[in-house]
């Protein structure tokens, strides 16, 4: 199954929010994924999924984090 853009901001932000910790391997394909669907994000889901990356110790690279940024512009 796809997951969609608002889908994949609030597993992160559930996972998040209840101190789990993803493996690695399992993060990092989580952040290419949503790279795909971030022209399809709203606001509250780059708020909750950088939040989310963070909480988790994700580090998106700068391609990521650019269009991020440039999408909430």
């Amino acid at each position: 199954a796809t997951v969609k853009s608002r889908e994949w901001a609030m597993i992160l932000w559930s996972l998040a929010r209840q101190g789990a910790a993803p493996p690695p391997r399992w993060l990092a394909a989580a952040v290419a994924s949503t790279w795909h669907k971030l022209r399809f994000f709203g606001a509250q889901d780059f708020a909750n999924t950088a939040w989310a990356l963070a909480r988790l110790g994700a580090a998106p690279g700068a391609p990521w984090r650019s269009r991020c940024a440039r999408a909430c512009a």
